[in-house]
């Protein structure tokens, strides 16, 4: 990993170095290249459009200056309307770079210059005169030769494209008679999709992209600029005799994927599933290698619905936030998950689906995942719909193909499938289910106790009264050996020093020091928000590694703390397992301002968690009360012979207060604390009980 972000920033440096020296191409050139290898690399569609202008600024027209066309590349017949969205859109990229990359500002400049031009009507009229001129003595028809053919080209779009095969380089020509490179996929080459192609296991993908397999009418996916089938274009028009289409593209509707869509439309992320529509103006000339797959044979209405289809594959993002709108780098640092789908998309009820892991000694062959036997299966609501990353071709097996294939199993398009692929999936349930993606009741899975048992029980059993080496008495002195990199505590913190707050382990500094970083809540809930935006203090959820550190000393931590954590370790879900044991806050409401939780005086009740936290259940707990005449001795709370239990919901969670190391008694002699018995951890009791 290490490896591959020197070369990322290797590639950038040499790529600003060519900006500084005035070389745009050749910068052009070097981003291409880089994507090629690194498809990861950050910023490139914003860095490559600051090419792009700078280079159209360098090849003037003689007797009219710079081509405005060219700089904003649009179509001479683009409406103001498509001129003004092109305009913007570039505004919007540059802005996102403007002190991070050389350049940026002289090309916002020419962008702007362009736009105050075509804008105007008269100033737009002047300069077409001049353009006019330039065209009639150097065009040359390598469009549809017919008047009427170009006519309707220039009515029926606004940008037209042609791809050489061979040659990536801008051509020095109008956009009449040539090429403005793809707005939908600005860095998505044919030569950058052929040199991923990797061999195949057994199906061969190839032949069904072959020419015979494309028709006018056909709807198909065709690879963005992440090298992923998630463009959709209509193919209008065959050129046989070069293989090239005439394209129509499509684009996503946010409003119909609900409220999340317009956020993740705005961000600038990719749409796989939902309704689409034709773009306006959006013609291009592209050759075969773009294409993925076939999504319909041909269409008759304007929009087409893309969901999920019963049989099918797809690649959905790994720990998918909706949060990431807000903080895009997020999504690039995700991972990606292979599944199968079990159902076909309901509007209602969302999709079944199955993992599916890669089968060994195979490269693309995959299976559905199972534990003990039993094929792990959950929901997906239809409010996770944007997690869908894109469709994945495959080819299902029979059985004998070949050794070690058997019936039900899949080849996958190599070339649909994510370089980060996940492979460890003993998580991915309790992932989910933390997320509030499913539920455990919604996992197909007869053993359930293996869900829960992922997570050990934080009290352990010892005897006369001795803790385990899991848990350690705030009394007993820490050393370094207690701590490792990237270890989860809890830790002594606020005006009651109660150890509700978390950290992660960055390195140890001294025999008496830790360098850590505290982790933040990361509200899901709308509660939960309103609860954190009051300032008060949460104690289960899911949280966040902050970016700052601090140094503390060892007698500032409590108890190490089991979580589950996202495969960039972004996340960390901290709910209550079964055999711990918590305080509550007494009197507790979920309408609570800042003010009405004094941190100096509150009283709590002691309970312990009989079941592991699912979001559809939440946590099943028991009270406990103190053993008489001993302050830290608990027991379960019994009324008329029976132990008292109560079912506690997520969104009940934030009356949770804060975990207490415990251990549970065996035997104390000469003592009258029942057997059984809870000890627990003094520094942690809370004063008011």
């Amino acid at each position: 990993m290490d490896e591959e972000k020197t070369k990322v920033l290797r590639m950038r440096e040499a790529i600003e170095a060519k900006m500084h020296a005035r070389d745009y191409d050749a910068a052009r050139t070097l981003i291409l290249d880089a994507l090629k290898t690194s498809p990861r690399l950050a910023q490139a569609s914003e860095m490559l459009t600051v090419c792009e202008i700078l280079c159209s600024a360098e090849m003037e027209l003689p007797g009219s200056g710079i081509d405005w066309y060219w700089i904003l590349q649009l179509y001479s017949a683009a409406e103001p309307s498509a001129i003004e969205a092109q305009y913007q859109k570039i505004v919007s990229q540059l802005k996102r770079i403007m002190h991070d990359f050389p350049g940026t500002e002289l090309a916002l400049n020419f962008a702007t210059d362009a736009f105050s031009v075509l804008s105007d009507p008269e100033k737009r009229a002047a300069f077409d005169s001049k353009r006019e001129v330039f065209q009639n003595i150097t065009a040359k028809p390598t469009l549809p030769s017919s008047s009427s053919a170009k006519r309707d080209a220039e009515e029926d779009c606004s940008e037209v494209q042609t791809i050489d095969e061979k040659k990536q380089m801008k051509k020095i020509c109008t956009p009449e008679t040539s090429c403005i490179y793809d707005q939908v996929n600005p860095f998505c080459s044919p030569s950058a999709v052929a040199q991923k192609r990797p061999a195949k296991d057994f199906y061969d993908f190839e032949d069904d992209r072959k020419a015979d397999s494309f028709s006018e009418g056909q709807v198909w996916a065709t690879y963005d600029q992440e090298h992923m089938p998630r463009l959709y274009g209509k193919i209008d028009k065959i050129v046989p005799q070069k293989i090239l289409f005439y394209v129509t593209w499509f684009k996503a509707l946010p409003h119909d994927i609900g409220g999340k869509g317009r956020k993740w439309y705005d961000a600038g992320f990719p749409f796989a599933c939902g309704t689409f529509a034709p773009a306006k103006n959006t013609i291009t000339l592209c050759g075969p290698s773009r294409f993925s797959h076939m999504i319909s044979n041909c269409i008759n209405r304007d929009q087409i619905e893309v969901y999920p289809k019963n049989g099918e594959v797809w690649a959905i993002y790994r720990d998918w936030d909706s949060e990431w709108c807000s903080d895009p780098k997020m999504r690039d640092e995700c991972g990606f998950e292979m599944i199968e789908i079990l159902t076909d998309y309901s509007k209602d009820s969302g999709i079944k689906v199955a993992y599916l892991v890669r089968v060994e000694g195979f490269k693309n062959v995959f299976q559905r995942y199972s534990k003990r036997g039993n094929e792990l299966s959950f929901q997906i609501p239809v409010d996770k719909i944007l997690m869908f990353s894109h469709k994945v071709p495959s080819f299902r097996f029979v059985g004998g193909e070949r050794i070690g294939i058997s019936k039900g199993m899949l080849e996958l398009d190599p070339l649909a499938v994510p370089d980060n692929l996940v492979q460890d999936l003993s998580c991915a349930i309790v992932a989910l289910v933390d997320s509030g993606t499913v539920s455990i009741e919604e996992v197909n899975c007869s053993d359930e106790a293996s869900i829960s048992n992922m997570a050990n029980p934080s009290i352990s059993t010892t005897a006369n009264g001795e803790s385990s080496s899991g848990i350690k008495s705030r009394k007993s002195k820490l050393t370094p050996d207690d701590f490792s990199v990237d270890q989860v505590w809890a830790v002594y913190d606020g005006p009651d020093a109660m150890p509700r707050h978390y950290v992660k382990v960055v390195t140890i500094v001294s025999s008496t020091q830790v360098c850590v970083a505290f982790l933040e809540p990361h509200p899901m809930l709308d509660q939960e928000i309103q609860w954190v935006e009051e300032s008060l203090p949460m104690a289960c959820g899911v949280f966040r590694a902050g970016r700052s550190t601090t140094i503390l000393d060892m007698s500032k931590f409590s108890h190490t703390v089991n979580c589950e954590r996202s495969s960039k370790k972004l996340f960390y879900r901290i709910f209550p397992k079964r055999g711990e044991v918590w305080a509550m806050y007494k009197n507790w409401n979920i309408n609570w301002k800042n003010y009405d939780l004094n941190l100096n005086g509150y009283q709590c009740q002691m309970v312990e968690i009989l079941s592991d936290f699912s979001e559809e259940s939440g946590v099943s707990m028991c009270c406990l009360v103190e053993v008489q005449g001993y302050l830290t001795f608990f027991q379960r709370q019994m009324h008329n012979g029976f132990q008292l239990f109560k079912q506690v919901s997520r969104l009940e969670l934030l009356s949770f207060s804060h975990r207490i190391p415990a251990f549970t008694v065996l035997d104390i002699q000469n003592c009258d604390v029942p057997k059984g018995s809870l000890h627990l951890e003094p520094d942690a009791l809370p004063q008011s009980l």
